[in-house]
């Protein structure tokens, strides 16, 4: 669906849009983890994977000059969406990953049992 249709439907039912840009990973050199993601999800190799794969590499963060850019026809929509950042306190320095106790066998770290099990599973992929 095009934004231009989007923003018709959001109007008709007196919604406020935002634009969002479908962002899949944060930047564009990144796109290649998105590749293995979606090779992992359908069970393929790269090579496999063809129209599986994101056709372009523009699923990034993009700056707000650029958003600004892409949707100079929707600056409420622009507009919008800056209003609901700003009301986030959200930072990714904030996360940290905690994995499951059962993860960890004894002597061994995360990193090895996680390594154990994806290779376990890779074996599987070439049967």
């Amino acid at each position: 669906m095009r934004i231009r249709e989007l923003a018709e439907m959001a109007q008709m039912r007196r919604v406020q849009p935002v634009v969002t840009g479908d962002v899949l990973y944060h930047a564009s050199s990144r796109r290649i983890l998105q590749d293995v993601v979606t090779c992992i999800r359908e069970g393929c190799t790269i090579d496999e994977a063809g129209s599986r794969l994101e056709r372009y590499a523009d699923r990034h963060l993009k700056t707000p000059q650029e958003m600004a850019r892409l949707f100079r026809d929707y600056p409420e929509a622009v507009a919008r969406t800056v209003e609901i950042a700003e009301r986030c306190t959200f930072k990714l320095s904030d996360l940290t990953y905690q994995y499951p106790d059962e993860l960890e066998q004894e002597g061994e770290g995360y990193e090895a049992e996680f390594a154990e099990r994806a290779f376990k599973q890779l074996e599987g992929l070439g049967s």
